[in-house]
């Protein structure tokens, strides 16, 4: 689920029914511009930069059509992130607790950084920017 910080409610959803991690255990959605291909892609463009949120449910994506409130009920895990700058989104915050908003621009490439959690696989309150390492483990060195 993608969520707009702007509104906190959903902007897109994507069912992962039918889908499976690959045989590192991972599973890449994306764009097409990914240098490995994503077993699910989206148009350039979609994910917005923060602050807004993006949240795995253990739920079908026609459970959150666009507009839907933001809600940690069945939620895995969450990130909610910003870009650069005081602007916390407390609504997101308040609805994925125990999550702090992670500043997606902190490095000095952030146009080349992505969020990842560290140490692997970790909980989400351990995120840090890297280079990006789409089907492999995160760049927590």
């Amino acid at each position: 689920m993608f969520f707009d910080g702007s509104s906190d409610t959903s902007y897109e959803a994507f069912d992962l029914d039918g889908h499976s991690t690959d045989t590192n255990g991972y599973f890449l959605l994306g764009t097409a511009s990914l240098i490995q291909t994503p077993s699910i892609i989206f148009p350039d463009a979609t994910l917005q930069n923060g602050a807004d949120a993006v949240a795995l449910y253990l739920d079908n994506a026609t459970s959150f059509p666009n507009g839907t409130p933001a809600t940690a009920t069945n939620v895995v895990d969450a990130i909610v992130y910003d870009a650069n700058g005081a602007d916390d989104d407390p609504g997101l915050l308040e609805r994925f607790p125990g999550n702090p908003q992670c500043n997606e621009e902190r490095g000095d490439h952030f146009a080349d950084q992505s969020n990842q959690l560290c140490p692997n696989g970790s909980n989400s309150t351990a995120f840090i920017q890297a280079t990006p390492t789409p089907g492999a483990a995160n760049n927590c060195d």
